[in-house]
């Protein structure tokens, strides 16, 4: 009997000695030649995103999954939804609250910034443009009849960093989760008043009494990259900036909770923060160069 004659549906081999048949192999050629021919023509339309799934990355800095779904800011890398914080293996950038401070997205009726507790805080869903500039300051000493200047050290400082991220928003989760982020960063400017209703310090509770009354902006903490960049660096927002182009559709976007409210939103906007990490009196007194040069002093938030 032929090899192709022997052949059975059921185990794709030959029968007798159990080799694939012609078949079989010509099937999976024809295969591996389609996936190839895919990728390649995926390669010329979009290159950007062909390096990053060379690097076992989609385009939002998470790792990519086998279901080809693109990533979501409220989703963690292995794809699940997050109740509290975010898993150790996702590097994305996240600026939250402390995790259990009264404040923002922690309190319980805080509907708007509600989709900000699964991440803990905002997450950039697209990989942002970041720049940090570390400084070492020194004085100058015009020395008479001289050819050159002489300088003194004064001290050493981290500017603000500047961040911008794409938010893109391609259904109402998407937008609720950038509404979210928007009033975040403008609560993140501002500084307690002190008026009823400010919290008491219980989560969920608005009252009489003002602990925070005249308090200034909260405190946030910048984390990502991995374990050696971003350290839960402390630090405040000194400006927050949305842009809204006027050559890209709007959505109208439901109030988280449905209460019948909307808000239109564009389906591509850029956030831009500046933030200022800062450092307690207390904290930079345990400064140690030579531990932070090894990278010891990075759970302390030193960078």
């Amino acid at each position: 009997m032929g090899v192709v004659d022997n052949y059975t549906a059921e185990t794709g081999k030959a029968g007798g000695n159990g080799a694939a048949t012609p078949i079989v192999k010509i099937g999976a050629v024809i295969s591996n030649v389609a996936t190839s021919v895919t990728k390649a023509v995926s390669s010329l339309i979009n290159p950007s995103q062909a390096r990053l799934q060379l690097a076992g990355l989609a385009s939002g800095a998470d790792i990519a999954k086998n279901t080809g779904s693109p990533p979501t800011a409220w989703l963690n890398s292995a794809g699940e939804t997050q109740s509290s914080g975010v898993s150790g293996d996702d590097w994305r950038l996240r600026l939250s609250v402390a995790p259990k401070s009264p404040l923002l997205y922690n309190i319980n009726t805080s509907q708007l910034l509600h989709p900000l507790r699964n991440t803990d805080g905002v997450i950039f869903p697209i990989t942002p443009n970041l720049q940090i500039t570390h400084n070492a300051k020194y004085s100058s000493a015009s020395l008479t009849h001289s050819n050159y200047g002489m300088f003194f050290y004064e001290g050493s400082e981290v500017s603000a960093l500047t961040i911008a991220g794409e938010f893109p928003v391609q259904n109402i989760e998407e937008g609720q989760y950038l509404l979210a982020a928007i009033y975040f960063f403008r609560a993140a400017t501002k500084m307690f008043w002190g008026g009823v209703g400010e919290s008491t310090g219980t989560l969920g509770a608005a009252g009489e009494t003002d602990i925070f009354a005249g308090a200034p902006p909260p405190m946030l903490f910048l984390n990502g990259y991995g374990a050696h960049y971003f350290p839960n660096v402390p630090c405040v927002v000194t400006s927050f900036m949305h842009t809204m182009p006027e050559g890209v559709d709007y959505i109208n976007v439901p109030a988280f909770g449905g209460n019948g409210e909307s808000t239109r939103l564009p389906t591509q906007s850029t956030l831009q923060v500046n933030v200022q990490p800062m450092m307690s009196r207390v904290k930079a007194a345990t400064f140690n160069l030579e531990e932070f040069a090894a990278g010891r002093m990075i759970t302390k938030g030193f960078m």
